[in-house]
């Protein structure tokens, strides 16, 4: 009698194959600020000095140390590596953009993003 048969619930493939690799096989670039994998590649800001991936987290604790903000402001992010000192407008719901920060060049994509983003649609 044909093994499948036998025992239904044995499996023509290889259970390994679908499985998704553990957090000990994948090698996480290093956050050149704090020094900790990045697990979440695809919301990482390039940094500035390194050129290197880095926590979203770490680039918004890093501008808001380097940029005064009064009371009612706080920093944001606008999109496409730009950065924003935002007011919050007490007699209206909304907010101004008080200034623009440009962290990510213009019209660059990092080497590493790009890499990502080609394994991704892959």
């Amino acid at each position: 009698m044909d093994e499948q048969k036998k025992n239904p619930k044995k499996k023509r493939h290889d259970k390994n194959r679908y499985q998704k690799p553990s957090d000990k096989q994948i090698q996480y670039p290093l956050c050149p600020i704090c020094e900790k994998p990045i697990k979440e590649i695809l919301s990482a800001i390039n940094e500035k000095q390194t050129n290197k991936p880095a926590h979203f987290e770490c680039i918004m604790k890093q501008l808001e140390s380097q940029e005064p903000l009064k009371d009612n402001e706080r920093i944001c992010y606008l999109g496409n590596g730009v950065f924003g000192i935002i007011r919050d407008e007490k007699s209206s719901v909304g907010f101004s953009i008080i200034k623009k920060i440009q962290y990510e060049k213009e019209d660059e994509v990092p080497a590493w993003r790009r890499e990502q983003i080609d394994r991704y649609l892959r």
